[in-house]
């Protein structure tokens, strides 16, 4: 008994109908089904390292300056909180003395508290967040291929609008010249493990004021109960300007997470 034509395209597309059907996304829809799902609100206990670095180059002296604290992080339902040990308040108390009486002197712990607030620890507990905010109003550039602990991971290439980067309006009037790159590298379903952000730009302000500026920014990911945690982040910036150059470093290490 033979079978004609039709009825065998019959029954090929009726069995299609008794499998699931097989979602083929691509890499940044991969990235964006993550992010929606790593928005849990968990609990997180952990250690802050935070490190910072500040130096200044003019044309007869170098000033640097560095900061080093160690926060101890909580967020429940509470919201969050952000602890310092009895070490660390007795450092404060004693180098905000010694700033009274010698304005120029080393002053590390106080100097890493007044550089990062709760609104710093928010972002590396709510990283989907901050990777949402810049997939929406990204360029996609292309995607790639990364070998990384003998892994092949996916590697997204985009381009920022300097809306992003440079907030001020005012500031982004002189800009004459910017360039940058954004990418995040994720795993087989799309779950990011890191990203890496670089900028260089140039400007003129008033004829005689030149600045350069250029930055990179790289950032590690893990998943702490189903909410995506920026673990790690390295900033770095520099400048170099009409009246002097410079380069600030920021280190950021989430440690111990419960």
């Amino acid at each position: 008994m033979t079978m004609n034509v039709s009825r065998l395209n019959v029954l090929f597309l009726s069995t299609l109908f008794l499998f699931p059907k097989v979602a083929f996304a691509d890499s940044l829809s991969d990235l964006r089904n993550a992010l929606m799902q790593l928005n849990n609100n968990a609990e997180v206990h952990a250690t802050l390292k935070y490190t910072t670095k500040n130096q200044r180059d003019s044309s007869d002296d170098t000033t640097i300056k560095e900061g080093a604290v160690d926060i101890q992080i909580h967020f429940d339902s509470q919201g969050l909180r952000m602890q310092y040990s009895d070490e660390v308040m007795s450092r404060l108390e004693a180098e905000s003395v010694k700033q009274v009486k010698d304005p120029d002197a080393e002053t590390p712990t106080l100097m890493a508290v007044n550089s990062i607030d709760a609104v710093d620890v928010s972002r590396m507990l709510n990283a989907t967040f901050g990777l949402t905010r810049l997939l929406d109003q990204a360029t996609f550039i292309d995607e790639s291929i990364e070998r990384k602990n003998n892994k092949a991971l996916r590697k997204l290439n985009f381009t920022l609008p300097l809306e992003i980067l440079i907030s001020d309006k005012q500031t982004r009037k002189y800009v004459s010249k910017f360039s940058n790159s954004f990418s995040v590298l994720i795993d087989d379903v799309g779950i990011p493990l890191e990203s890496h952000l670089e900028f260089k730009g140039k400007g003129r302000a008033y004829i005689v004021i030149r600045v350069e500026a250029s930055g990179e920014t790289h950032s590690s990911y893990t998943v702490h109960e189903g909410r995506l945690l920026r673990t790690a982040l390295t900033s770095i910036n520099r400048w170099d300007s009409t009246f002097g150059s410079g380069e600030q470093v920021d280190t950021e290490n989430i440690v111990s997470v419960k």
